[in-house]
């Protein structure tokens, strides 16, 4: 499972969560802030990255282009890096068989963090 942070989720997140996500990378990272979406989902596409984002933007992306890339989008668009890092290791089967299912029809899987609503 190789995740790719946007670049509008804090760097930090890699380390909170490399135990149960080893192959995660952060653009920021990796690359100069600012890039357009559409790079980032290129980079994400061309390396077998999935992206975990806020920003919907993936998700209309995924519904344009297919996939691969996968994205994993999380709301409420608010979170700390240690709530992102918790949303994600809470959700770790789901986001474990969302990318992994072969006969998954979805580009897009949605986690919630109910506690800020």
């Amino acid at each position: 499972m190789r995740l790719l942070l946007d670049e509008n989720i804090s760097y930090r997140v890699v380390k909170k969560v490399n135990t149960y996500f080893p192959d995660c990378e952060s653009v920021l990272r990796r690359q100069q802030p600012g890039l357009e979406d559409r790079y980032i989902w290129e980079i994400a596409k061309a390396e077998e990255y999935s992206i975990v984002t806020f920003d919907e933007d993936y998700a209309d992306l995924s519904q344009l282009n297919g996939f691969p890339p996968k994205i994993i989008l999380l709301r409420p668009v608010n979170l700390t890096s240690q709530e992102v890092a918790d949303l994600l290791i809470r959700n770790l089967e789901s986001i474990h068989n969302f990318l992994t299912n072969s006969d998954e029809e979805r580009g897009c899987l949605q986690l919630f963090d109910f506690n800020k609503f």
